[in-house]
């Protein structure tokens, strides 16, 4: 509840006991004041005004000043008081929702959003993301390891209170996300007000679902591990739709730190069954192809189109080929990487070895999938483009 006065407090001002304590008790919640103790006397019905002390006067002019201008006084109604009763509440935090598709995450991949009073100067906001909301009393430091499970929104709630996350933000999240190993948790956000290194208010709690784990390294250079070169990790997937047509988890390219992230239409993947490839995203990742790039929509022509118009693969001798046709070039053609496809599926053939990311079928479990192009069954007929990165 807002408090009001019945007089002037401040600077030269002569002012009712009763007012005088709650502009003190105003000035501690906002974390320019520390109460004496003990505090000031209740006054009785017949006490005489009081003069204001110097250090609530030093108080009320440093709260002004965070705005650019002071007088030290507080009115009744005034924009002083206006201001330290909205300062004085806690901020409301939003919802937070994920940022939908690769533009969602190059934008910061998560909404987040607050409303109250936050001075344009003077104070810190913090965004606290753990299990559980920091355990810290108001008006004391935040323990070092709170502090580590906390991304500074300081400037960004300057002029972006509506949309608080960047592409430089994320990039600090996620390593919180890593550091506190939230992957795959939905995780408490909360936001702290801190003025010099100590909390003013905290907010409301809002959940987050953190990202799945990415993908750390190059998948390229680990096509021959049969685990993709992870080993402390959940399992790569097969993630299409079960009829094979498409729907699979796209890892965001380019990497963050490093990592890849998994992402689909809603934005970051925070199920760990989504978390892996169907075999177009799969070739995309190890091609570094951005997801929104248009080549992994539709079928393996339109993606061999896309290849050879950017320059990663160029045409070779073999379209619409039998198995027979397939396996005889690979006799003559054992060394070199190419992109093969039948219809919507899609593989990568290096050095006459098979690389996809498949349903499964009685002889292979679903996922990702190495095979000797002697040993492959072919349905179908098939195409070749070869690549010009070397992988």
């Amino acid at each position: 509840m807002d408090v009001n006065l019945t007089g002037k407090v401040g600077k030269g001002l002569n002012s009712s006991p009763a007012d005088l304590i709650k502009i003190q008790s105003l000035l501690a919640a906002v974390g320019v004041y520390k109460m004496p103790n003990p505090l000031v006397a209740m006054p009785a019905p017949s006490q005489a005004p009081v003069k204001c002390p110097d250090d609530v006067v030093d108080a009320i002019t440093t709260f002004q000043e965070f705005w650019g201008h002071s007088d030290g006084q507080v009115w009744p109604g005034g924009t002083t008081l206006h201001r330290l009763n909205k300062v004085a509440h806690p901020l409301h935090l939003h919802a937070i929702t994920r940022k939908t598709g690769q533009t969602g995450i190059k934008n910061g991949g998560y909404q987040i959003q607050f409303s109250g009073e936050l001075p344009p100067e003077g104070y810190s906001l913090l965004l606290h993301v753990d299990v559980m909301p920091p355990p810290v009393a108001l008006g004391q430091p935040l323990s070092d390891d709170d502090q580590a499970c906390c991304l500074d929104l300081t400037d960004r709630a300057k002029h972006h209170r509506s949309d608080l996350m960047d592409a430089e933000k994320l990039k600090a999240l996620l390593k919180i996300f890593d550091e506190q190993e939230l992957w795959a948790v939905r995780a408490l956000a909360v936001l702290v007000v801190e003025r010099e290194g100590k909390v003013v208010s905290l907010s409301n709690a809002q959940g987050i679902d953190c990202p799945i784990q990415p993908y750390s390294g190059k998948l390229k250079d680990h096509l021959d591990d049969a685990k993709l070169g992870e080993v402390d990790a959940p399992p790569l997937l097969y993630t299409g739709d079960a009829d094979g047509g498409g729907g699979g988890a796209i890892a965001y390219i380019p990497a963050i730190d490093g990592k890849y992230y998994f992402y689909y239409k809603d934005g970051f993947e925070i199920k760990n069954t989504r978390r892996g490839f169907d075999c177009t995203t799969f070739i995309g990742a190890v091609l570094d192809i951005e997801g929104n790039s248009g080549a992994m929509g539709s079928n393996g022509t339109h993606f061999a189109s896309y290849l050879v118009q950017q320059g990663i693969a160029c045409a070779c001798d073999l379209d619409q080929a039998t198995e027979e046709e397939l396996q005889d070039f690979f006799e003559e053609h054992d060394k070199g990487s190419y992109f093969g496809w039948s219809g919507s599926h899609t593989v990568i053939i290096k050095d006459a070895v098979v690389y996809e990311f498949n349903i499964g079928n009685s002889g292979n479990p679903a996922g990702f999938q190495q095979t000797d192009v002697a040993d492959r069954t072919f349905k179908g007929s098939w195409s070749l483009r070869k690549l010009t990165p070397s992988l």
